[in-house]
């Protein structure tokens, strides 16, 4: 039997009961204002279509396997979050269901400074771990996406990426324990080996390697995570390529693309366009509608940015370092109009540079997500196709992008990732979220760079939740082959849909 939402009071009361008998009161929540917070997306407030039932929060395995048991006795739809602060990006598709909320399964398991990996759960954040490194003194960097209090784990389910050399966490992730909706616990790769010493060292094991299936899914509940962690580099130089022209940016990634693929600039490479900078760094423009190219051009001027800015580093020993710096600036300085910086040129203390920087060298969490949600009200929905690492490619991308928020006047924040031979792709639309219509308009722009993009051969690398069924819908090959195969695989380790259903358009 399929679970469904608590729609009333007096299962509501029976599955309170159950869940505070299983952990104990302090550990759930059934409170109207306790739960306003579970129905919060980054594109709209509280919402009664969203709201829980109830939340619980976990504070063990133990406590986890105790909920799911309830969740399945009462038939129940469970929802889970990694932290609390990722509850934004993924409130529950309907009304009535548990929030299962892991931010009190905080602990770093373990940090390896020999081996260079550590083990968290849920609930620790980059900022979390970055502080615990520091802390301990030791040599090692965590790479860290746009939101310091984002969830490791969360980071990592959702297939995200950074901007050091470790930018590519879903490579970095060795080992997992995660617990099914069945209840069962399984731990992936050596550690399912009894007295393995090597679980988060070596990825696979023996047999069908699993845990990618954890990601962009609902297949199960990860509590432990294995991350590598980056050593720092003996020497490091950070830098910074600006064109003044639109259609430069073509150019710009034909000069990146051998430094990536021969790996001379090893760091995951943020592309942003000057009205993105400006919103990380400055005030928009008291105007209606969206921001003019004059104005984007005058806030450009004020930052010292250009149209298209790339920033990368280098890593190593330092004769090394200046060897790859002497190629990287050379490839650089031929494309047409190109500026190359780096901290002499721009000054140590520029802020543009600065704050690319302390993440990219050190891995310090810095916060690229708050000041975009100050920019225009508090609304952000992000659009996310996916490209090679070619000209051609990404100017298309980019100027259809940019055709398309005009047509629904949106501003134009474009901030891309090139991490291996591809490029992520990220506009960034900022609205009024308590405004339906602009709320309204921000939707609609983003379906149509989704399906234009989709149109001409380009999917999308991550989802907002609003977009879930649109972008898993656009992998249609052979009838929609790999969201068939998503959904046997869900029934059989879900067969009554209890756990997130409906996430990435899976089982709902």
């Amino acid at each position: 039997m399929t679970a469904t939402p608590i729609t009333d009071n007096a299962r509501k009361a029976a599955v309170v009961d159950a869940m505070t008998s299983a952990l104990s009161a302090n550990k759930v929540l059934s409170a109207p204002e306790e739960l306003g917070v579970y129905a919060e997306t980054l594109t709209a407030p509280a919402d009664s279509t969203r709201l829980p039932a109830l939340a619980v929060l976990p504070e063990s395995t133990d406590d986890v396997q105790a909920v799911l048991a309830v969740a399945r006795a009462n038939n129940a739809i469970i929802w889970h979050f990694c932290n609390g602060m990722d509850i934004g990006e993924g409130a529950p598709q309907v009304a009535g269901a548990i929030a299962l909320d892991l931010r009190n399964m905080n602990k770093i398991v373990e940090i390896n400074e020999r081996l260079a990996y550590c083990v968290v759960e849920p609930g620790v954040t980059y900022r979390a771990l970055h502080e615990a490194l520091e802390a301990r003194g030791v040599a090692l960097a965590v790479d860290s996406g746009d939101n310091p209090e984002e969830s490791v784990i969360a980071g990592f389910l959702d297939r995200k990426a950074g901007y050091t050399g470790y930018a590519d966490h879903f490579l970095m992730q060795c080992g997992m324990e995660a617990i099914l909706p069945d209840g069962e616990l399984v731990r992936t790769g050596m550690g399912a080996m009894p007295k393995s010493d090597c679980w988060q060292l070596f990825k696979f094991g023996y047999g069908p390697w699993v845990d990618g299936a954890f990601t962009q899914s609902n297949y199960g509940v990860v509590t432990k995570l294995g991350m590598w962690l980056m050593p720092k580099p003996p020497a490091a130089k950070p830098f910074m390529v600006s064109v003044d022209n639109f259609d430069s940016l073509a150019p710009l990634v034909d000069a990146l693309q051998p430094l990536k693929i021969n790996m001379v600039v090893t760091n995951g490479v943020a592309i942003t366009n000057g009205l993105y900078e400006a919103a990380l760094h400055g005030s928009r423009p008291n105007s209606d509608g969206p921001v003019s190219d004059a104005e984007v051009k005058t806030l450009a001027k004020f930052l010292g940015v250009g149209e298209w800015n790339l920033f990368g580093c280098l890593y190593g020993v330092p004769k090394n370092v200046e060897f790859a710096w002497n190629i990287v600036k050379q490839t650089f300085e031929a494309v047409p109009g190109a500026t190359v910086h780096d901290a002499d040129s721009r000054g140590a203390d520029d802020p543009i540079l600065k704050m690319r920087s302390t993440a990219v060298i050190g891995g310090a969490p810095r916060d690229f997500l708050s000041p975009l949600a100050k920019w225009n009200g508090g609304g952000i929905m992000r659009v996310s196709p996916v490209s090679s690492i070619t000209g051609a490619d990404v100017l298309w991308l980019a100027k259809m992008q940019r055709e398309v928020c005009a047509r629904h006047s949106q501003d134009f924040l474009a901030s891309f990732n090139a991490v291996w031979r591809n490029v992520n792709h990220t506009a960034t639309l900022t609205f009024d979220r308590n405004d339906p219509d602009a709320r309204a308009s921000a939707q609609a722009c983003a379906e149509e760079i989704v399906s234009t993009a989709a149109a001409n051969g380009f999917g999308q690398s991550h989802s907002a939740p609003e977009l879930d069924h649109l972008s898993a819908g656009i992998y249609g090959w052979n009838n929609g082959a790999q969201q068939q195969l998503a959904m046997i695989v869900k029934d059989a380790l879900d067969p009554e849909h209890i756990l997130s259903p409906g996430k990435a358009a899976i089982g709902g």
